[in-house]
């Protein structure tokens, strides 16, 4: 409850889902959830839909057809309107895949519940897991994340942008400060910038950094965390890990 802010632990009803971790969850046009994916043990993802509905209390999972994903986990899932279904879609993007790290791109209709890959070109980012993706009108912004590679784990600092008119990925060049490659940070957009806080370092340690990114002129720059902030520009945070718990 966002007036009084205080939690409580909703008894969910209908099929609920197994436990989950680093999944992804949005929310749909009617005001519900939907969650895809996700790591349900040590060696097992999950490639199922699960849809809360938040008035009724209820879970359920609904069947989806055509291209469905391989299970994963460290994706992310982003609404987005799109030329191409004429409306509200889901976009699907990366996370890890039978233990590799994945750079696939999957559509999910909002009304049919179909999933298709569409074909993409340009410069798109690489395998990615633990990133960022928000909406940007009807292009989706993709930032930071982690892969395995041979010579190691690396982190990623690079913007990568989807036009879902052309599906063409772009590179824009940034100006400002060049931030450090993280993961598992996270990210919103508001207005005409794009809010990224925290995450974790090569090094292994979590970071307090907040940087905004201005999406009109694509210029970095960190902001002080004890700057204070005008009222009703606020933001919640829960949760999370760091280095030492």
């Amino acid at each position: 409850n966002l007036d009084g802010l205080s939690w409580r632990k909703i008894e969910a009803k209908g099929k609920i889902p197994p436990g989950r971790s680093h999944h992804a969850a949005v929310v749909t046009k009617e005001g519900k959830m939907l969650v895809f994916g996700g790591q349900v043990s040590k060696k097992r993802y999950d490639n199922a839909l699960w849809l809360f509905d938040i008035e009724k209390g209820e879970w359920t999972q609904p069947n989806s057809v055509g291209s469905i994903p391989r299970g994963r986990a460290g994706h992310t899932l982003t609404a987005i309107w799109t030329a191409a279904n004429g409306g509200d879609s889901y976009i699907m993007f990366g996370g890890h895949v039978d233990q590799h790290c994945s750079q696939e791109l999957f559509m999910l209709s909002s009304d049919k519940m179909c999933w298709i890959k569409p074909a993409c070109g340009g410069a798109p980012p690489a395998p990615t897991s633990g990133h960022v993706a928000v909406a940007i009108g009807s292009s989706l912004a993709i930032f930071g994340g982690y892969c395995y590679t041979r010579v190691g784990t690396q982190f990623w600092n690079t913007l990568h942008i989807l036009s879902t008119e052309t599906w063409l990925w772009s590179r824009p060049q940034m100006t400002g400060i060049n931030p450090q490659g993280c993961s598992e940070h996270s990210g919103v957009v508001v207005g005409s910038s794009m809010f990224v806080f925290g995450g974790t370092r090569e090094s292994g340690e979590a970071t307090r950094e907040l940087l905004v990114l201005d999406l009109s002129k694509l210029q970095e720059s960190e902001l002080s965390s004890t700057r204070r902030q005008a009222d009703g520009s606020h933001g919640f945070l829960s949760g999370g890990h760091n280095s030492s718990r």
